[in-house]
């Protein structure tokens, strides 16, 4: 199981959610497994490992929230799925004409259709893949592991600016 206890701070339940503690600076709701596992029947297969991890964990929302106007939002899984079967706001989404279904999933958006996605082709035994983004279609890896996107987000604010 991946570790990503050091975020636990940041990690409210729905009541808590509006009440957070400004001197954090991610915010993540919480999630239960059994919203999971319904989210992965729907798409017909599991999230990675460390995805899965991280929502049983610590949940899904923003990071790096008062810093900057991007949203920085690790998507809820009811929002990936919907990504990936192009449901509800996902429905006209151009985005999802640029990758491959099959080897990616979107799971961080960045806001104004800007996302990006985990490289599932790339995924080791312990369900880590790689963080990819696809400026002109071309992907770039951003980080190696969800914990080190988050590590390098805690560092250095849109890192990833000097990637793309």
């Amino acid at each position: 199981m991946n570790d990503f206890s050091w975020l636990k701070k940041c990690s409210y339940n729905e009541y808590g959610y509006d009440n957070y503690n400004p001197e954090y600076k991610h915010r993540f709701l919480q999630q239960n497994e059994e919203k999971i596992e319904a989210e992965e029947k729907r798409m017909n297969r599991k999230f990675p490992g460390e995805l899965r991890d991280f929502y049983l964990q610590i949940g899904a929302g923003s990071l790096c929230i008062f810093n900057h106007d991007n949203h920085d939002e690790i998507m809820q899984p009811e929002d990936v799925v919907n990504f990936i079967l192009g449901e509800d706001y996902f429905e006209t989404c151009s985005y999802r004409d640029e990758v491959n279904m099959n080897t990616t999933m979107v799971f961080f958006s960045l806001g104004d259709d800007v996302y990006f996605s985990l490289d599932l082709s790339q995924m080791d035994k312990d369900g880590i893949c790689p963080i990819v983004a696809y400026p002109e279609y071309e992907p770039i890896v951003l980080a190696y592991s969800l914990k080190e996107f988050i590590m390098k987000m805690e560092k250095k604010l849109d890192f990833y600016e000097e990637l793309l």
